[in-house]
């Protein structure tokens, strides 16, 4: 007896007590060409049955993906990941994800040098690269305000310069007042004998 396959509409020779048989052996007797086209006609039908529609955002990038049930009961955390880079990303201590961050770890404020040297040149401008010299100075002074832009590598020479306030025609040391861009220009000319402030 003559059948189609499911899958590919190839034709198929069946016997007819297979063909005619209410209960068959197994699922795929008389249906399918192939194992391979049983795999496939049944994935395809799983899906349009159980459509994977995304169910949870991304802890890390906020987009939305599938999880299944099975996989978010044993998840522990309070957040979850589209994929095992983001999950990597989101549990580096510079990013600044509060759900994750430990209470022992404060507000994220201390760990700001280990930022800039993450991502700068881990060198002052007057050319010492030595690592246990140099320093991070906030070049807007408030040392609340952590972002890469607002931080600057420096010696403690440097460092005491970008410190400066001129009282009673002198320039004195005074870690709470910044000096002015323009002075430290000057400074550094007759400090050094060049400027490398830019």
């Amino acid at each position: 007896m003559k059948k189609v396959c499911l899958n590919c509409g190839k034709i198929l020779e069946v016997k007819y007590k297979t063909a005619i048989r209410k209960t068959p052996r197994c699922q795929n007797e008389g249906r399918f060409c192939s194992n391979k086209c049983s795999a496939i006609y049944t994935g395809k039908k799983r899906k349009e049955e159980h459509p994977k529609i995304p169910n949870l955002k991304c802890g890390y990038c906020d987009k939305w993906f599938y999880l299944p049930l099975c996989r978010l009961k044993e998840a522990k955390g309070p957040l979850r990941y589209c994929c095992r880079k983001h999950k990597d990303k989101a549990q580096r201590l510079d990013s600044n994800i509060d759900a994750l961050r430990p209470s022992h770890y404060g507000n994220g404020l201390s760990n700001y040098r280990t930022n800039a040297k993450r991502t700068m040149k881990w060198e002052c401008g007057c050319g010492i690269k030595r690592e246990y010299l140099l320093e991070v100075h906030h070049k807007d002074g408030n040392r609340k305000n952590n972002e890469i832009a607002n931080l600057e590598i420096v010696c403690p020479t440097c460092h005491n310069l970008r410190h400066l306030k001129f009282i009673n025609g002198k320039w004195k040391q005074n870690k709470y007042s910044l000096t002015p861009i323009e002075k430290i220009k000057e400074i550094e000319i007759e400090v050094f004998g060049k400027s490398f402030h830019s």
